[in-house]
């Protein structure tokens, strides 16, 4: 006799394709609903899994048997982590934002991100539809970064991007261009051993400012030998939320420049290298103020442009990065061997093996919100070179809420 394979799975596909319901399906094969339902399920996911959009069709039919009640895509997405997703995608969040903020891992966060685009795909409308390409690229991105963190060996890299005159998105949707730079870097020349210290929000000129915790950073340097501190984005408050947050003295931008050239501690071992955040540029959009040109006054000041800034030590590059959520550049970051983000105001580490990244806490006194935990204070790093190359690394997350030190420290194998 000859055998045949009963393959459930096709058979089921082949009959919801024919538009048979859950009842027929049962009967026509002998099956429990609650095993075809589940069954259903399992086809489902995998179409979600393999994103092949010739099949996209095949959800929609299960989703009917499913009795799943589709809404308005954009406005629902089918829970909170989805809705806030995309809510953070569309205010020009990276992934790595995203999943601190919701403590989520990148695996995950990609499964959510292909429910979403499957479900634009399937049900949005066509207003709702043109957001389609920012969740595929936001996929294609985790794509690539997973399949990169999979590799074994430490790959290095000088492949940095090409600096580019910032531009922004302006009150009424214009360009506004300015005469800093986005992804500029900047050559640090040490001996075979770096320290520094890496701050970041300090929002100067709004109520939440304290100066005291950079005094505080301050005084570590000195007494520690240190002479580099790198910023990692908003120096100052500027003009958002129309100074609401802001000191009634600091109410315009100039007032808020010159409270930090004024009052900012200055050593001369100290050499200040800073990034520029949302809150610096948002001047620039509504005044065309570059607060980069005055901040050049002091001599202690290096500004190394806007959003991204690459240091480069020996033969290795540390990265500041701080989102902009008007910015029209398209920026691809490179990770490097230090890689440190602004704009989340919370410490965060992830290691991959190769690279460490490093969410930078704020030294200001600003509020916890709905969704997350606001940390304070800054991160002492040490790297030890052998060649041109790191061989030994550490970073210390300095805690002003509890006083306590997080360490970090690998060494490296050339």
């Amino acid at each position: 006799m000859k055998n045949v394979n009963f393959d459930v799975y096709e058979y089921i596909i082949n009959l919801v394709k024919q538009g048979y319901d859950v009842d027929s399906i049962s009967k026509t094969l002998n099956l429990e609903k609650s095993y075809v339902v589940s069954m259903l399920r399992k086809i489902r996911s995998d179409i979600v899994s393999s994103m092949d959009e010739e099949s996209f069709y095949l959800i929609s039919m299960i989703d009917v048997l499913l009795k799943k009640k589709i809404k308005n895509v954009t406005r629902n997405f089918g829970g909170a982590k989805r809705n806030q997703i995309f809510d953070m995608l569309c205010d020009g969040e990276s992934y790595i934002e995203i999943i601190s903020l919701l403590n989520i891992s990148l695996s995950v966060y990609l499964s959510l991100l292909k429910a979403m685009y499957i479900d634009l795909y399937n049900y949005g409308s066509e207003s709702e539809k043109i957001y389609l390409n920012l969740v595929k690229n936001s996929i294609d991105e985790v794509l690539a970064t997973l399949k990169y963190e999979n590799t074994v060996a430490r790959v290095h890299t000088n492949r940095i991007p090409k600096k580019q005159l910032m531009v922004q998105k302006g009150l009424n949707n214009e360009r506004v261009l300015s005469h800093s730079y986005v992804s500029d870097s900047y050559s640090l020349d040490v001996s075979d051993n770096l320290k520094f210290i890496v701050i970041s929000d300090t929002h100067f000129g709004s109520k939440y400012e304290n100066f005291d915790y950079l005094k505080e950073v301050y005084d570590y340097a000195l007494s520690h030998g240190i002479k580099y501190i790198f910023h990692a984005g908003d120096l100052i408050e500027g003009s958002y939320a129309n100074y609401r947050r802001c000191k009634r003295k600091y109410t315009n931008i100039g007032a808020q420049i010159n409270h930090v050239i004024e009052d900012y501690p200055y050593d001369e071992s100290v050499t200040n290298i800073m990034l520029l955040g949302n809150h610096d540029s948002f001047p620039i959009v509504v005044s065309g103020f570059d607060v980069s040109d005055s901040l050049k006054e002091r001599k202690d000041f290096v500004i190394t442009g806007y959003r991204t800034s690459y240091i480069k030590t020996k033969e290795e590059y540390i990265s500041l990065k701080h989102e902009i959520s008007r910015l029209l550049n398209e920026v691809e970051d490179s990770t490097v061997l230090l890689n440190f983000f602004g704009h989340s105001h919370q410490y965060k580490c992830f290691f991959d093996g190769k690279y460490a990244i490093f969410r930078v806490p704020t030294l200001a006194d600003l509020p916890s919100n709905s969704y997350t935990i606001v940390n304070k204070g800054f991160l002492v790093g040490n790297i030890d070179f052998e060649e041109g190359r790191a061989v030994n690394l550490s970073v210390d997350y300095i805690n002003f809420d509890d006083k306590d030190t997080i360490s970090f420290e690998r060494k490296l194998i050339k």
